[in-house]
């Protein structure tokens, strides 16, 4: 029961209410409006606006990670990716001797060739997020993940507004929704940090500072 809800909290959060926002924005074929109009018997589509919003959320969510992946290839190619490690793990206080202490514990992984706990963090923050999400001990960690897929999601949300805007002849509105824009996107990068930065943490603190958890 406590992981359903955890769950439906992440879904509606992340997917569901982007989703509503975006197909309430761009309206296409009178759709919104067609489910939200009251029927004879006084009542309306909800449950539908909800279940298609909750898809649009995903299909919102996978376009985004095709985006981020493209970046990550691009910094990638001229060697600024290791720098944004290197300002996290400095960040968040990871030393390279703690990341190759608790990962040599919990997987038995041999890291010896990497030169910094940036590109160690870099390699293996997926394995170190899946381990730290699953121990009850560190559920905040599902608050961070929460708020960044709503903020990733509502940036699109965002964009989407500004380029409808531009469509439909720049309005005043447009001032609001780009300064809106810059605001999600720097909110989802902080809260995409935190997510990484902590789950890191508390993975050493699980494995390589065991008597401090």
């Amino acid at each position: 029961m406590e992981l359903l809800q955890k769950l439906t909290l992440y879904d509606l959060l992340g997917y569901t209410i982007p989703g509503i926002l975006l197909l309430w924005l761009c309206n296409v074929n009178g759709l919104f409006t067609k489910l939200t109009q009251m029927k004879d018997d006084g009542s309306a589509y909800w449950w539908l606006v909800f279940i298609i919003g909750y898809i649009i959320g995903i299909v919102i969510t996978e376009i985004i990670e095709i985006f981020i992946k493209l970046i990550v290839w691009l910094f990638d190619i001229f060697k600024l990716d290791i720098y944004y490690w290197d300002y996290l793990t400095k960040v968040y206080g990871i030393s390279e001797e703690e990341l190759k202490g608790a990962l040599g514990e919990a997987k038995g992984v041999d890291i010896g060739k990497y030169n910094s706990a940036g590109e160690i963090l870099k390699k293996y923050r997926s394995c170190i997020y899946s381990d730290i999400q699953t121990d009850e001990k560190y559920s905040r960690l599902h608050n961070y993940a929460s708020a960044e897929l709503l903020y990733k999601n509502m940036t699109v949300v965002f964009i989407a507004a500004v380029l409808m805007e531009l469509v439909n002849g720049p309005q005043a509105e447009v001032s609001i929704y780009i300064i809106g824009t810059l605001f999600i996107a720097l909110r989802f990068v902080k809260f995409s940090e935190r997510k990484t930065g902590y789950a890191a943490c508390w993975f050493i603190q699980k494995y390589f500072h065991p008597d401090k958890s």
